[in-house]
């Protein structure tokens, strides 16, 4: 059945549709070589005439970043919710989400997405090394998490991962997966031999979590909450010259709330020797 026969069910959520809709959640440009970000959306009536409950998305894209890690996050209570963060300091995508139906008529989505969340990163990287000879330059994305319930048969909903790995503005090589259920523990691989003392590579990586159809009184969610596991794999004598972010790897320092709270503090104290100098 599609979604769009139970509109009157669901014209309640309206208040809170508008409430929690921020920002279109638009994917970066195709041509966009260095950025993060993390999008989320939950739309019970794709190209219909409501509107999306939820639609989120942050992102970073000014070279050099201001800012190593994007995240949205929302939820409804015994509805849905969801997460996704792209942090190209630590080097970690996350995605979860979770959809319940506790109507008697099933969610379906024509296809598309009720919830998906979606974290990507790109970065262009600068090798550098005295080696005259080829070398190897291997890119993983370790993948960890759970689609439950672990018994659908349906393909209802779908984690998936996407890595690309370029050389010198050639053809990126790739590798993807899907998931449908169960326990996900996988790893993405990419291997290339380069040569040459300065080395370009464009690095993407991609993940997502989908929910296309929920029966009635059923719940589905997925977690993949990577920590750190993308990864690039050199010889020892070949180094990270520089990155298109310029924080591949390297964490931008956020300060800490009281860190702000001492630093605005001394501002005012600051501005106020300052104004007395020009009273005297």
């Amino acid at each position: 059945m599609r979604l769009r026969a139970l509109i009157p069910a669901i014209t309640l959520l309206l208040p809170l549709s508008q409430a929690l809709t921020t920002a279109p959640t638009l994917a970066l440009p195709l041509d966009e070589k260095v950025g993060i970000e993390a999008r989320g959306r939950v739309d019970f009536d794709n190209f219909g005439p409501l509107p999306p409950i939820s639609i989120l998305s942050e992102s970073e894209i000014a070279e050099p970043f201001e800012k190593s890690v994007v995240s949205v996050e929302d939820s409804q209570d015994g509805l849905f919710s969801y997460f996704s963060s792209a942090d190209i300091g630590n080097l970690a995508l996350k995605v979860s989400g979770s959809l319940t139906n506790t109507t008697a008529t099933t969610y379906a989505g024509d296809g598309l997405p009720i919830l998906g969340t979606t974290a990507e990163a790109r970065d262009i990287v600068i090798l550098s090394t005295g080696r005259t000879t080829p070398f190897e330059v291997r890119l993983e994305l370790a993948v960890s998490g759970e689609l439950s319930p672990s018994d659908g048969i349906d393909n209802s909903h779908a984690a998936g991962a996407l890595l690309r790995l370029g050389i010198d503005g050639a053809l990126p090589s790739a590798d993807g997966s899907n998931w449908t259920q169960g326990i996900v523990d996988d790893t993405l691989v990419i291997t290339r031999q380069v040569s040459g003392p300065e080395v370009t590579l464009e690095i993407q990586a991609q993940m997502f979590y989908n929910v296309r159809r929920v029966a009635a009184g059923q719940t589905l969610s997925g977690d993949l909450s990577n920590t750190a596991f993308l990864r690039l794999i050199l010889p020892e004598d070949v180094t990270i010259a520089s990155s298109g972010s310029g924080t591949f790897g390297v964490p931008i320092p956020i300060p800490e709330p009281g860190t702000l709270a001492l630093a605005a503090a001394g501002l005012v104290l600051v501005a106020g020797a300052a104004r007395r100098r020009l009273h005297a």
